[in-house]
């Protein structure tokens, strides 16, 4: 079961990846307004959907064949819900790039949103929780979810931005309407 269990933190690592990459392409895409780079980073997305269904189907494996309990039982649900969890972040990325699509006919509005501190925020989150979950980190997964809350922040401030903008500037509220998903 061990040498099964690394093989899925094995392919979960692969997919975080690709995720990493596809975020970073999305963001780059959304300022540059870089139509190319956003679709293939939709590209992308089926890639990451098919590896995370090929590591869903490992945990089940591991669970069918060797039922494991307690500990171990906590372990594999949670990188079964990692792996899921990766996945939804691979589908934010490519609906940004749909954004960054959408958004090409329009003047660059992303000036209006505070998206470096932001994704640097969530970048550290997501390579900080994979590594306390290789290392069994449980400090590092409360700075996460610590760093959680500033990300809502700037989150939060970037809706009152848009809004605002909304207000001033309302023949280009279509671009603000994408800017409001990412």
């Amino acid at each position: 079961m061990e040498r099964e269990v690394k093989k899925l933190k094995r392919s979960i690592f692969k997919i975080s990846t690709l995720i990493e990459e596809s975020f970073q392409k999305a963001l780059i895409a959304l300022k540059r307004k870089d139509s190319v780079l956003a679709g293939e980073v939709q590209l992308r997305d089926r890639e990451v959907d098919r590896y995370e269904v090929l590591a869903e189907e490992e945990g089940f494996t591991i669970l069918a064949l060797h039922q494991p309990v307690a500990t171990d039982l906590r372990y594999l649900i949670g990188l079964l819900k990692i792996n899921h969890d990766l996945e939804k972040i691979g589908d934010l990325a490519k609906d940004i790039a749909s954004c960054v699509i959408a958004m090409a006919e329009f003047p660059a509005m992303n000036s209006v949103i505070e998206l470096d501190t932001m994704s640097e925020k969530v970048n550290w989150m997501v390579k900080s929780s994979l590594d306390a979950l290789a290392h069994l980190d449980t400090n590092l997964a409360h700075q996460v979810c610590e760093m959680d809350n500033a990300v809502d922040l700037i989150d939060h401030q970037n809706h009152q931005k848009i809004t605002q903008s909304c207000k001033q500037m309302s023949e280009n509220i279509e671009v603000f309407f994408e800017l409001f998903t990412v």
